[in-house]
């Protein structure tokens, strides 16, 4: 007897993403809720709805959606009401925005800097401090990759 091969559920979600976008051009994301850019807020852990993209925005890697609250990085052009489309990583590099998440209960919007140890999670807002932790209290959950705005 031959046991089907199964597909790691990466790969099902992948082509289930192309094959929405066959259809329309567009798919949609996961919509988690909002995320602080100016003090940070509970971390969001449920899916409350969907979001649709178009495809080339998402066609490599996993991604979901939030919806920016505050206005902490409004100098690079993120403001309060934008959707964020951001692409789970656990990792980052100096300068990229990430989704971090401070205590396992904090979650926020900023720069990301590394040194001597250290997390510096910097606003694009004058007004706003860079906040400094040890590496060990912050967990990157993902890398901004767009942003959507709508004008009402």
């Amino acid at each position: 007897m031959r046991l089907p091969k199964l597909k790691p559920s990466s790969i099902l979600e992948e082509e289930k993403k192309r094959e929405e976008a066959l259809h329309n051009g567009m798919v949609e994301i996961p919509l988690y809720g909002k995320i602080a850019a100016g003090t940070p807020i509970e971390a969001i852990a449920n899916e409350s709805e969907r979001f649709s993209v178009p495809y080339d925005m998402v066609s490599r890697g996993q991604y979901y959606a939030l919806t920016v609250e505050g206005d902490s990085m409004v100098n690079i052009g993120i403001m309060d009401g934008d959707t964020v489309i951001i692409k789970k990583a656990d990792t980052a590099n100096n300068g990229d925005i990430v989704v971090a998440l401070v205590d396992e209960s904090e979650a926020t919007l900023k720069e990301i800097k590394k040194e001597n140890g250290e997390v510096l999670l910097i606003p694009k807002n004058d007004n706003y401090q860079i906040r400094r932790f040890p590496a060990s209290r912050v967990r990157v959950q993902g890398i901004l990759s767009s942003l959507i705005r709508t004008y009402h």
